[in-house]
């Protein structure tokens, strides 16, 4: 019997260190057999980045393949089979590939390197623990049913109930049975789905990368109290619309959290920030030389030179930016955050007045307006996408027309990821920005000054 025990334990202990070995075996092979590092990066613009630092000193694959979308794309096994032979993943983290726990769980030996760990991100209250809610609100509804629209978000779900006013409760009442009711996970609802509501249901709206709508029907005409477990933010807005379309002005009860938070959102979006690209050269240098320190003076040298280019860029800009009077741009996605931050631009998106991919009639005549009220002639489309709706508002806007800008989430149908760079991608964007606002700010644009008609950059 001790002899049994102590071959098992003999067995146990040479396991671990084994299967250490194995995940690492791929590494040492090549480190023996002189091939080079074979490291993954999530999509795009990491890929781009981590090339421009690899050089020709390592292999470097995109995990994800062209085709698919970072929002809903989840790794098959034989992608983590594949995977499996890798000697890094490098990802943007904050939350943008939300399949790295699979990896991380199926491919425990991995290193994998989070470049927005080290980056300065743009956060947002998150949502509301159960129990609680960040908006209360009272409106006058007819029994009727009413559209709730919501734009372009990267988060999971938006939590909502709704409660009869009868008049009786004060403030303290109400948020009292706000956070009882609110106890409830909620009954599952997808886009496009009607809410039958009930005094007192609680209803979890499964939200999309693009923008979206469901309807709520109302049983009894009245006074409401809506709760909804987060408040509207650029990163998740949400409008409550009247049955002309028309947003409705609720009275609001109260727009703060109830008691807590358990989390902070991320906007995930931080490569476009150019800042944040150069520290991530930063980090993809320190993180090949570990994997092979021989070519540590050609990772430098490498790391040296984009930077310079994007610095370059980014001075460009500056200067020409700081000399205009109206930084406003409107794009359909909203992604642009970081590289308005980084230029002290405004970026408007539409995505809470209409849906990328089947707009209603009631949104599309509000971006319209919106568009129209603000001056606006250039709607940007998101670069690799159809722009069919933002023609569509374009063609109703005097002087209207429709130009590309790349969030790099998406490849162009047809293309790989090395025909651009992020350089190309990243110098395109400004320069497109650049001829708008010369226009809002009545300057020729001067097809005449070099600036970009706005085309594939390939073809310039």
């Amino acid at each position: 019997m001790n002899k049994r025990k102590s071959f098992g334990l003999f067995c146990l202990f040479l396991f671990i260190p084994l299967a250490i070995l194995l995940t690492s075996c791929s590494a040492k092979k090549r480190s023996v057999t002189g091939e080079k590092p074979l490291v993954y990066a999530s999509f795009f613009p990491i890929y781009s980045l981590t090339k421009m630092v690899a050089g020709e000193d390592v292999e470097v694959r995109s995990f994800m393949p062209t085709s698919a979308t970072v929002h809903d794309w989840e790794p098959t096994p034989k992608a983590l089979k594949e995977l499996e032979k890798a000697d890094l993943l490098i990802v943007n983290g904050a939350n943008m590939e939300r399949w790295v726990g699979s990896v991380k769980k199926n491919i425990p030996g991995l290193k994998v390197i989070n470049l927005a760990d080290n980056v300065d991100l743009i956060t947002y209250t998150g949502a509301a623990a159960l129990g609680e809610f960040q908006l209360m609100q009272r409106a006058e509804l007819d029994a009727a049913t009413y559209p709730l629209v919501f734009g372009h978000t990267h988060e999971d779900y938006l939590r909502i109930a709704f409660l009869k006013d009868d008049g009786t409760m004060n403030r303290e009442d109400m948020i009292k049975k706000g956070r009882e009711i609110l106890k409830k996970e909620g009954d599952p609802i997808k886009q496009k789905q009607t809410i039958d509501v009930k005094n007192g249901g609680v209803y979890k709206i499964a939200m999309s990368h693009e923008s979206g709508e469901v309807k709520y029907h109302i049983p009894e005409a009245g006074q409401w109290i809506i709760y909804t477990d987060r408040k509207p933010e650029e990163i998740l807005t949400f409008d409550f619309l009247d049955r002309k379309g028309e947003i409705m002005k609720n009275e609001i009860l109260m727009e703060s959290s109830s008691k807590e938070v358990d989390q902070v959102t991320f906007d995930p979006h931080s490569w476009l920030s150019i800042n944040n690209a150069k520290s991530y050269l930063g980090t993809i240098e320190r993180e090949l030389t570990k994997l092979d320190p021989k070519a540590a003076k050609r990772f430098k040298k490498n790391r040296f030179k984009a930077v310079d280019e994007l610095n370059l860029l980014e001075f460009e800009y500056k200067d020409k930016f700081n000399a205009l009077e109206k930084k406003e741009f409107i794009v359909m996605h909203y992604a642009f955050e970081y590289l308005a931050r980084d230029f002290g631009l405004t970026q408007y998106p539409l995505q809470s007045l209409t849906s990328m991919d089947d707009p209603s009639i009631h949104s599309m005549v509000r971006a319209i307006d919106y568009a129209k009220k603000a001056h606006i002639q250039t709607i940007f489309y998101e670069y690799g996408t159809s722009p069919a709706v933002a023609k569509v508002i374009a063609e109703e806007v005097p002087g209207g027309k429709t130009v590309p800008l790349a969030s790099m989430e998406y490849v162009s149908p047809g293309h790989s990821p090395d025909d651009l760079t992020y350089y190309d991608l990243m110098s395109m964007n400004l320069k497109n920005l650049y001829e708008h606002m010369l226009r809002v700010n009545g300057i020729a644009a001067e097809e005449d000054k070099g600036v970009s008609k706005g085309g594939d950059p390939r073809d310039k």
